[in-house]
């Protein structure tokens, strides 16, 4: 026999399913707006407070509103269970997070690597036993046997961007949850490893400030996490951006600037070519593919003298990464520093 639900909080769930609405339905993503306009069926909604907000609030408010209104304890279960239910379709792409998003997180969930139950997507065991701190090349990322140096690649021929940082890399069993999260809107991951960028920046920043207290550091490839950083993401086309529904890279870089208390930038920087896709290309492919692709956005204003933080999912050859770089310092920034999820360990296989 089903639950009995409460009649106000069963009252608001009806009113859920914009929720599970393909995210390039909405005009946050950047480069969306021009692409789709919203449909307007209504002005505003009345919230619990009685003030009075957009009207792509109102679903989430009316189910606050009847979670608030229950009495009884075993309807307030009932409501937690109704939420839990709802983490596969939550934030799909929409921006929702300060309503209920937030809150869903909080809720008890499977680790998606062992499978057991704790808080997040992947549970602290996991992340200590296939993502340890390893030696990596300062300017590119890439994995080393020890010393925190150059690789032999970035001696020889150093790319634009003075620094990078990763988190993991892109290898078993990360591939998997990232290509989930790239290619099976979940968008509720980003917040996940957002997190897991943000530790290892932290990591690497801590190292930085123990290396300059017994030596001189290189500003501008300095890890130095200050208010004055900007942060950008990769763009995508925006053909590309309308069959996917959302940027991941920008996901990412949204909830790094929020968590660590930067300025962002969405729009810094556009995707002006139409290229076939990466994965698959060789490395000289690769940088074929992507010449000229990037140019200066709307917010380009912004970036003149600034240091820039530009983040990316994933790192392979770093093509992507040296155009990007490029065109950020073409139009005037000071500096540009690489943040990605993973890196590919062997630059010439090409998995991302």
């Amino acid at each position: 026999m089903r639950a009995p639900i409460h009649r106000k909080l069963w009252r608001a769930l009806k009113h859920l399913k914009p929720l599970g609405h393909a995210p390039r339905h909405f005009t946050m993503q950047p480069g969306g707006a021009l692409l789709h306009q919203p449909r307007c069926v209504a002005s505003e909604c009345v919230g619990i407070d009685g003030a009075r907000r957009p009207a792509r609030h109102r679903c989430a408010f009316r189910l606050l509103t009847a979670i608030v209104a229950l009495a009884d304890a075993s309807a307030i279960i009932t409501a937690f269970i109704a939420l839990s239910a709802l983490r596969p379709i939550a934030h799909r792409g929409q921006y929702i997070e300060p309503m209920l998003a937030r809150t869903i997180a909080l809720l008890p969930g499977q680790c998606e690597l062992c499978r057991g139950w704790g808080a997040g997507l992947v549970c602290r065991q996991c992340i200590a036993r296939h993502a340890p701190p390893r030696p990596r090349c300062r300017r590119c990322g890439l994995a080393l046997g020890v010393g925190t140096g150059l690789c032999g690649a970035c001696q020889h021929d150093p790319p634009p961007y003075a620094r990078t940082v990763c988190a993991l890399d892109y290898g078993f069993p990360w591939d998997r949850l990232i290509a989930a999260f790239k290619f099976q809107h979940k968008v509720e991951w980003a917040r996940a490893f957002a997190s897991l960028l943000g530790e290892a920046v932290r990591r690497e920043a801590d190292l930085d400030a123990d290396l300059a207290a017994d030596r001189d550091v290189d500003h501008d490839g300095a890890i130095t996490p200050t208010p004055g950083l900007l942060v950008t993401a990769v763009p995508m086309a925006p053909a590309r951006l309308a069959e996917r529904g959302f940027n991941q890279a920008w996901e990412l870089a949204r909830h790094l600037a929020r968590a660590m208390g930067l300025r962002a930038a969405p729009h810094a920087l556009q995707r002006v070519l139409e290229t076939s896709p990466q994965a698959g290309l060789a490395r000289i492919e690769r940088e074929r593919n992507l010449r000229n692709a990037f140019a200066p956005g709307p917010e380009a204003a912004r970036l003149r003298g600034a240091p820039v933080v530009l983040v990316d999912d994933v790192m392979t050859t770093g093509a992507t990464a040296r155009e990007a770089a490029a065109a950020l310092l073409r139009s005037g920034a000071s500096s540009v520093q690489l943040w990605v999820l993973a890196r590919t360990p062997d630059p010439g296989r090409a998995s991302g």
